[in-house]
């Protein structure tokens, strides 16, 4: 909503694959939509009424097989109502995501 109040993200678990191959390429990250619609995904930032306050991370890395593990705890002011908050995490396998706040909300991963 538009109350302004800071909303939890708590906590993310994340387990990193790999490193990203350097030849890849962005046709699978930005696929054109069929309605001619930008897809949320298209925004590198948050919009400009989300503002993070708060970053918990916990990173362990493998450097033998170049991997890592972690979770993270981010805190946002939410300043006006916002259809999309997209966090980006490209070549991750994101095992839980929980949302806390004053309303239930659907989320996507």
């Amino acid at each position: 909503g538009g109350s302004g109040e800071g909303v939890p993200f708590l906590p993310h678990r994340l387990r990193r694959c790999g490193c990203k191959k350097s030849n890849s390429t962005m046709d699978s990250i930005y696929p054109i939509s069929t309605s001619g619609e930008p897809f949320p995904w298209t925004e590198l930032r948050l919009p400009p009424s989300v503002h993070p306050v708060h970053y918990n991370i916990s990173l362990h890395p493998n450097l033998t097989l170049m991997t890592f593990q972690g979770s993270v705890s981010i805190l946002v002011k939410v300043l006006h109502e916002t259809k999309n908050i997209v966090l980006h995490g490209s070549d991750m396998n994101i095992s839980k995501v929980t949302f806390e706040g004053k309303e239930q909300i659907a989320i996507k991963f």
